[in-house]
């Protein structure tokens, strides 16, 4: 009885993991879509306070991390 509990918080534990991984993959593509589509195709700014960014790598960040997240829910979860 005393490793009950512990058997019943791994699947609770290893849910809680897979749900952590896939934030920080959607976080992680979503800088690397915007900057590449951003620095390839970008030409309207998106705001004054950073010249850099664009409404593209913005648009495409947005999409990519929307691709990313579902195919990650279908590969982990």
């Amino acid at each position: 009885m005393i490793n009950l509990p512990g058997m019943l918080a791994f699947p609770i534990l290893y849910e809680g993991l897979i749900w952590f991984v896939i934030g920080h993959l959607m976080i992680i593509f979503n800088d690397i879509f915007a900057y590449l589509f951003g620095i390839t195709f970008g030409k309207t700014p998106l705001i004054k306070l950073s010249p850099n960014k664009t409404v593209e790598g913005f648009v495409v960040g947005i999409v990519g991390t929307m691709g990313i997240g579902y195919l990650a829910t279908l590969f982990l979860v």
